[in-house]
Parts: structure tokens; sequence; C-alpha cells
């Protein structure tokens, strides 16, 4: 594929503002769609955004979106179906008084889609589970594990995703410990819910996970006094 950024890019690594996401081989994303707005701008320099991007099923998925920096109008791309390339980055931040995690697909990378090119949404992640997984069923019996796993950056953060294992791997999660090192293939999704407030009204929100296609154990955690690896409860979501 062709980049149509080249010479912005070639910029911004003279400028000395290159990001070296796509050396973080522990967290990969890779999302086709059509860019939507409202635009805003972030605190990291990049122009905030959503893409929308479809699955087999025909449900969509509208995934928050940090653009690469140095594009010259970020906002000329409403409308576009592009490919983005980055990690799928998760932040702290307290909204109204709560402290809540916030994740966007980071993009290192953007790319015009190719005419009739399929959407795409694929995610790779190689991390630490950072809280006791929690297994249950939902209400049609489908067997799915609640998982956060903590992926290093190279700069020495952490991002905390938190994702969904189904049916097999959903009996595998359940049995993970903090601590354990897991690797996981799927896709980036978002989900309406309804959440309950302290004065019993309700509000709208959307989650953003990774839905587990392929998970796969890399080693057990060593435990010190019942409790695996430092991250034990470092997690914050809401």
């Amino acid at each position: 594929m062709k980049k149509r950024m080249s010479n912005e890019r070639k910029a911004r690594i003279r400028e000395g503002r290159e990001e070296s996401i796509m050396a973080n081989r522990n967290n990969v994303i890779t999302v086709t769609g059509t860019i939507e707005g409202p635009f805003s701008a972030g605190i990291d320099g990049r122009e905030n955004c959503f893409i929308r991007t479809g699955r087999l099923s025909g449900t969509e998925d509208v995934l928050a979106a940090a653009l690469p920096l140095g594009l010259s109008d970020p906002s000329s791309y409403e409308g576009r179906r592009v490919t983005l390339t980055g990690i799928f980055r998760s932040a702290n931040a307290t909204i109204r008084g709560r402290r809540r995690l916030l994740l966007d697909v980071c993009a290192d990378e953007l790319y015009d889609a190719h005419d009739g090119e399929a959407d795409n949404n694929s995610v790779t992640l190689k991390g630490t589970v950072c809280k006791v997984p929690i297994y249950r069923q939902t209400p049609l019996g489908r067997e799915v594990t609640d998982i956060i796993i903590a992926v290093n950056n190279p700069d020495g953060s952490s991002c905390y995703i938190p994702a969904l294992a189904w049916f097999g791997d959903a009996r595998l999660a359940g049995g993970l410990k903090p601590g354990d090192r897991v690797s996981a293939k799927g896709r980036a999704q978002s989900r309406m819910y309804l959440k309950t407030l302290a004065d019993g009204t309700t509000e709208e929100r959307t989650a953003y996970e990774v839905s587990i296609a392929n998970l796969e154990v890399e080693n057990p955690a060593k435990t010190v006094d019942g409790i695996s690896g430092d991250l034990y409860g470092a997690c914050v979501a809401d």
C-alpha cells in the first residue's frame, strides 16, 4: 500500500517529533474505517476524533482515535476512509469527580484506504494480567471472562486494556491470576451501557475494550505471600 502521508511524516522526523509507537510490538492495533467528528485538540498535541468500522456481522464500532502528529489539516479527514495503525492506548482521567479509564486508537500511521477495501479491526496485545479475572455467563449461557491486561510501553509507562475472553478462552482466562503473562489477539470494540448513578438515575455511557479471538498464556506468575507481581490492583476502571 502506498503511503499518502510520506512528506508530512518526513517533516515530523526532521522536527524530532516522530513517535516510536510502532517500536512497541507488545501493543499493535490496525483499524480501517471512516473518520468522524467532532474533532478536538488532545493534551499530547494530537487531534482527537472517532473512527467508525464495521464487523462481519454488520455491527459497527465507533472508536475514539488520536491522529498522528504533524497533520496539516486533521479535520479534512472527516468522512474519509482511512487505515490507522498504532497502539490501543489507555489513560486515567477524573470526570465529574470519578476516576475513569479512557481508551483510544493512538495512531502513528495514517493511510487512505483503497477503493473497495473492507473495514478492518485487529489488535495484538502481550502483557500481564493485573486484576483477578471475572468468569461469568451471559443470560444466553455464553461463557465470558473479564480480564485487564497491562502492556508495557518503550518509555516505561503502561497501558491497561480491558478485554473479554469467550468460550474456551473464557475458561482459560478465568483460571489466570495477577502476574500471569498472556498474548491476546482480537478486535477493539465499543459498547453502549447504562450506568446507575448514586441518585438512582441512569446515564448512557460507552465502554471500549478488546474482544479476544485467541488467548495464550506465555508463563505463569510467581507469587509471594499469595500476591502475584506488583501490578495487582493497579488498574482503575469505572
